[in-house]
């Protein structure tokens, strides 16, 4: 019509016409899920790798010595005593059993069962202390650095985790609180960028993308861990640590090159796609950033919404955490299973 004048756009269409749905199989938002999902599988391999490496790394046969000759004033015997009796028990019942020695190994440390509870549980203390931060920092700086800072630390954290393991389990303790600092934001980070990424039709197929990278590390990374103490360098067990560690490395490279917080910012998507996202989330989102003043504490913790879903979390991750931190050792203490077979 005269009198109005629309600006073309490099694809041929005008800033007044309502943008067209993207093919989403060729699309920049599904980098941004795949690599998400990168990042949620090597939180969680980080997670339980521990898990699995604990059982290889304890020497069982001296823990269960110690615990027998354990008296009121303490143990009776030192540690070099209660290792070499303990290798000669193994190597009785080895051949009592007709198995190999390789199949009834044991680990180079004698942690008894409150510092084997402690290591499993220092995960936690970091990843209660760092969601909320997270999320704050997230909306703050933008999700994609908090995303790859954080995970960066967990990484360099399971990287230095057989060295602090050989010098003390106080040091390994310290990182594993690390390697849950760095995992607690990744979630709230996550959540940020997808309020900026994700049109609302496909939040839900993004986000489930994203999220599957957590249960994918668990299926993968419980099984190889096995094989990896079995068959790997460093004792086996070093070995877990060294490949997460590395492998989450690398990843965080691609993370960095092809992400961004905002469809604005990204150097990869086409103008066709940017529309398309920032038009479908336009009275959804702001540029001005919150302050924290201006967030109802209260009326969150008031709400009976907010503390449901908070009791169906907790009782959910209780039972669910506790099975996978513990499953390794319940099946090779109790059920004498072998975590290091694949037949």
């Amino acid at each position: 019509m005269p009198g109005k004048n629309h600006e073309s756009t490099q694809d041929g269409t005008h800033d007044s016409d309502p943008p067209k749905a993207t093919p989403f199989l060729r699309s920049t938002r599904l980098v941004l899920a795949l690599l998400g999902c990168l990042m949620f599988f090597h939180l969680y391999a980080q997670r339980v790798g521990m898990s699995v490496a604990i059982v290889c790394m304890v020497n069982q046969t001296a823990v269960a010595e110690m615990g027998r000759l354990q008296t009121p004033t303490g143990v009776a015997d030192n540690s070099s005593d209660i290792i070499s009796k303990a290798a000669d028990r193994n190597s009785r019942c080895s051949k009592a059993s007709g198995q190999s020695n390789g199949s009834l190994n044991d680990g180079p440390f004698v942690w008894e069962k409150s510092i084997q509870g402690h290591i499993l549980g220092a995960f936690f203390y970091g990843y209660t202390v760092s969601q909320i931060p997270g999320g704050l920092m997230a909306e703050q700086f933008g999700g994609k650095w908090v995303v790859f800072g954080f995970l960066a630390l967990s990484s360099v954290a399971t990287l230095l985790t057989p060295v602090a393991a050989r010098f003390s389990f106080a040091a390994l303790i310290v990182l594993r609180v690390f390697v849950g600092i760095g995992s607690g934001a990744l979630f709230p980070a996550m959540h940020s960028m997808w309020g900026k990424w994700a049109p609302p039709m496909e939040r839900s197929k993004l986000a489930g993308l994203t999220y599957a990278g957590c249960m994918i590390g668990n299926v993968i990374t419980l099984p190889v861990s096995g094989v990896l103490c079995q068959y790997g360098f460093d004792g086996g067990w070093g070995s877990v640590f060294y490949l997460i560690g590395i492998s989450s490395v690398v990843s965080l490279v691609f993370w960095a090159i092809f992400t961004s917080d905002t469809p604005d910012t990204n150097r990869y998507i086409s103008t066709a796609e940017r529309r398309y996202i920032v038009h479908s989330l336009k009275d959804e989102i702001s540029d001005r950033k919150p302050k924290l003043s201006e967030v109802p504490w209260l009326e969150f913790l008031k709400s009976g919404p907010v503390w449901a879903i908070i009791i169906a979390n907790f009782c959910m991750d209780w039972g669910f955490y506790t099975l996978l931190t513990n499953i390794p050792t319940f099946y090779s203490e109790v059920l004498r299973f072998d975590i290091t077979s694949v037949r």
